[in-house]
């Protein structure tokens, strides 16, 4: 059977290089339809947690939570951050306004604590003594309020605080006037500065009265309708929403808005996969190129090769994208693997070509014993790869299994086009070169180092394994693709902002519970755990002690409610009349008494003076000065008041008078609940989000969300990963031995491979690289990259009798070479601009090196060291 396989083989060659022409044609026209095909269809899915079995549970959980509550996935976090969170929030409105109209390309904008309920309600949601002190604050202010709200120009505010200047100012009227005496004075100088100087009034008089926000931070989350046929699914609503924020009155060094997210850094992410991806190619393809330069010192075999290798990665191309579908961020690196390996076929034909011809044979029968004496060896490598590759099928870490999938297939793809499309290249290239042996003196010599130095190369070599099995419980892994992306991007950095404070983190867990009442059950069991900070159901959202906060309010509006009625405003102050309240007001700050002034109240008014002073000595005073002095500080004071109205008429807030929007974010249609859990602790930390997510699941084993998703995704990824090794490891090992029927020669090749994972495991130890979800690869990836080099040494040295022998020949050339194909071709990706990328192109660079120096070095050393001890004077030739 043996015989008759290898007699196909030689006669595919045969008949390749025979109708050379025809055969090209052919490929020329199934290449050309499938990189159309590639091209048209070809897409890219960045979703890590995409890459995993969707039937593990924790994905189920996310199914069932998705499923209940469609709008809390793929969310736009619009981040709004201002120098008060009044103006934050006010922003934030302003922004939801403005894109929720566009229902094509948003599916819901939602703005928490925001929208009408909450403008009536917010007093209700302040704890009942921060509502006495508001109501003490605003009777004191009630005199200015009152004038502010018959005259909202500056005739009626500086006249009230004229007026205030006249008497003599307690502890708590300075509380109250100062802030407003140093926001007058901030502006007016601002202005004549030309600056942007408008003051918030919602900040200066009634934050206290707002809905409660986090810091000063609004948000606004918006859910877009993705486009799936672009890979960059949401870039026409992000375009959207930042236009929306090119229209806000954003004041520089005063307001910032960022956009964050799973979608935006995916989007932000794709470009850079995809950059690095094209780059890592191509500097691979160019690099390569100059390599097989270097090694076949034959431009027609570079040629030959490198077309081959086009053709194959066109091929392959072709098969992931409609066998696989979208590419991920593990399986997109099928191009940079099959280049190694297609490379390393092709130098392996084309030096044992090369062998051929110096032996005096013709072409036609240098392709034929070629075929004949290597196509065992490339047959039993492709599916000793293929083998190990498809050992990733079974695994739980899709995104490894599919790249499994294209790697195994692609090695079939690389040993047809190597022993079909290669020939016929061969034939028809013109020979214009000679032959060069490229066997020096000096090579010959370095041959010779396994074989006289292979007690200090076995020593040496059991002493690192010894060391680096000494580092395994080092190992570290980390879980959070987080740390993959780049740090610098607006979505990353603002994203890492949001989780340095409890309250806006956006690594929380979620729970369903089948109604609101199990839900509060749970929660109260929740919320004391140690790791949890606060647990947030709907009934969360229906204040406390509401009787006795509607009296205060009550209270409130039966002093001032009257005052702040639209129909006691006056008529708009004439330009004329406001020139001259400034110059009043100039005058009674000029005037005033200093006697049983505070110090601060001193600095203050001497303050205001100068910037007064500096108003009236600066160009287009005072028609000019008057109209922006009126914009600047008059500024939101009638939407101010408004609000406050507002706030002193609220209702008795209940579950069914919550806004529907908040409202459907808790609990579903079906009438299933969800509870929103908050750690405690900074889950920047892994050791923290992993004890947060073990505490909450035992007591709510389905608990789901981010936190969940991004620990049991981890843990899914390092058992697949270590399975995805073992099977290929044993899958390897029983093909060899059940093709080569020598268990001590099966034995030898797997040497070199264990030895290249226990050393790749101390490089990431020692370079403080820790595994993650993409260079968690390198391990299983390089049983299926490297187990080729150990095969045809061992299969040339079977067919040679002696290692002496077998080290005059071109194998251990081409394996060297071979090998620095495939390390080039990793290595390339360690200058990706993707950190999950660039690490992965380190580990797999690093583990190729041990394998091939162990292939080169350690390998025919304990093959010298057997012969030694078998034929001592043949072992020493």
């Amino acid at each position: 059977m043996r015989r008759w396989f290898i007699e196909i083989l030689i006669r595919a060659a045969d008949v390749c290089a025979r109708k050379a022409w025809l055969t090209i044609a052919g490929v020329v026209l199934v290449t050309g339809f499938m990189g159309y095909y590639t091209a048209t269809h070809f897409s890219i899915n960045t979703n890590t947690l995409d890459m995993l079995d969707p039937s593990l549970p924790f994905r189920r959980a996310a199914r069932a939570l998705e499923q209940a509550f469609p709008q809390l996935k793929d969310n736009i976090i619009v981040v709004i951050e201002s120098d008060t969170a009044v103006r934050a929030n006010d922003l934030g409105q302003r922004l939801a306004d403005r894109l929720r109209p566009d229902r094509r390309a948003f599916t819901s904008v939602y703005e928490p604590a925001g929208g009408p309920f909450f403008a009536r309600n917010g007093l209700l949601y302040l704890d009942v003594p921060a509502l006495e002190e508001l109501a003490d604050t605003l009777a004191k202010a009630q005199p200015m309020l009152g004038t502010l709200a018959k005259d909202m120009s500056l005739r009626g505010l500086l006249s009230v605080l004229g007026r205030s200047l006249g008497e003599k100012l307690d502890a708590e009227e300075e509380k109250i006037l100062l802030p407003i005496f140093d926001s007058i004075s901030a502006t007016i100088e601002r202005q004549v500065n030309h600056q942007p100087a408008r003051l918030a009034w919602k900040s200066k008089l009634f934050s206290g009265a707002m809905p409660a926000e986090a810091g000063r931070r609004g948000f606004v989350l918006v859910q877009p309708n993705l486009e799936f046929s672009q890979l960059e699914s949401a870039r026409g609503p992000i375009e959207k929403i930042r236009a929306a924020i090119a229209e806000l009155p954003l004041e520089a060094g005063r307001d910032r808005v960022r956009l964050t997210g799973g979608v935006v850094m995916d989007d932000e992410e794709l470009g850079s996969v995809a950059q690095g991806a094209e780059f890592s190619s191509l500097l691979s393809f160019a690099l390569v190129c100059l390599l097989t330069v270097a090694g076949l010192r034959s431009p027609r075999h570079v040629v030959a090769i490198v077309l081959t290798l086009v053709v194959g990665l066109v091929w392959t191309g072709a098969f992931a994208t409609a066998a696989i579908g979208p590419l991920n961020l593990i399986s997109i690196n099928f191009a940079v693997l099959f280049i190694g390996m297609g490379v390393d076929f092709g130098i392996q034909v084309g030096l044992r070509y090369k062998e051929e011809i110096y032996r005096g044979f013709h072409h036609r029968e240098a392709v034929r014993r070629t075929a004949g004496g290597l196509g065992g060896a490339l047959t039993l490598a492709a599916v000793a790869a293929a083998v190990s590759f498809f050992s990733f099928v079974p695994t739980s870490y899709q995104g490894l299994a599919e790249l499994g999938i294209i790697a195994g297939c692609g090695m079939g793809i690389a040993l047809v086009a190597n022993l079909t499309v290669l020939p016929a290249l061969l034939t028809v290239l013109p020979r214009w070169l000679e032959w060069q042996r490229p066997e020096t003196g000096a090579a010959g010599k370095l041959r010779a180092v396994p074989v006289r130095y292979r007690g200090a190369i076995i020593g040496v070599s059991l002493l690192a394994l010894l060391g680096s099995a000494a580092t395994l419980p080092w190992v570290r892994f980390d879980f959070n693709p987080l740390n993959m992306k780049d740090p610098t991007t607006e979505s990353v950095a603002t994203f890492a902002d949001l989780l340095a404070d409890p309250d806006t983190t956006p690594y929380t867990i979620s729970v369903l519970r089948p109604d609101l009442a199990s839900a509060v059950t749970l929660g109260e069991k929740v919320e004391k755990l140690p790791s949890v900070d606060k647990v947030v159901t709907l009934e969360s959202f229906v204040p406390a002690d509401q009787e006795e906060k509607l009296e205060i309010i009550d209270g409130i509006n039966l002093s001032l409610g009257p005052l702040l009625e639209p129909a006691q405003r006056q008529q708009p102050a004439r330009p004329a009349e406001e020139i001259a309240a400034v110059l009043d007001f100039k005058r009674t700050l000029e005037h005033s008494d200093p006697n049983g002034l505070s110090a601060a109240a001193k600095t203050s008014l001497a303050r205001l003076t100068a910037a007064l002073e500096r108003l009236q000595g600066a160009p287009g005073w005072p028609d000019q000065a008057i109209g922006q002095l009126r914009d600047n500080i008059i500024s939101d004071l009638p939407e101010s008041l408004e609000q406050l109205r507002q706030l002193l008429h609220p209702e008795l807030v209940t579950l069914d008078t919550l806004p529907a929007e908040l409202k459907a974010r808790y609990l579903s249609r079906d009438g299933r609940a969800r509870l929103e859990i908050y750690p405690k602790a900074d889950l920047r930390d892994d050791r923290a989000m992993r004890r947060f997510v073990r505490e909450v699941q035992s007591v709510a084993p389905d608990a789901t969300d981010s936190a969940v998703e991004l620990v049991e995704g981890g843990d899914a990824v390092i058992e697949a990963s270590l399975q995805a090794t073992a099977l290929a490891l044993l899958a390897t090992g029983l093909l060899l031995l059940a093709v080569l029927r020598r268990p001590l020669d099966t034995a030898l090749i797997l040497v070199p491979l264990v030895f290249s994972l226990l050393l790749t495991a101390a490089s990431s130890v020692l370079l403080r690289i820790p595994f993650d979800l993409a260079n968690i690869i390198a391990l299983p990836l390089l049983l299926g990259l490297s187990n080729a080099y150990g095969i045809y040494l061992i299969l040339r040295l079977r067919a040679e009798g002696q290692l002496a022998d077998l080290l005059r020949t071109n194998t251990p050339r081409a394996i060297f070479f071979s090998a620095l194909t495939e390390i080039i071709s990793f290595g390339t990706l360690a200058f990706s601009p993707h950190r999950g990328m660039s690490g992965m192109g380190i580990l797999v660079t690093l583990s190729l090196a041990f394998a091939v120096l162990s292939t080169l070095l350690l390998l025919p050393a304990l093959v010298a060291s057997r012969e030694s001890r078998t034929s001592p004077a043949e072992a020493e030739r």
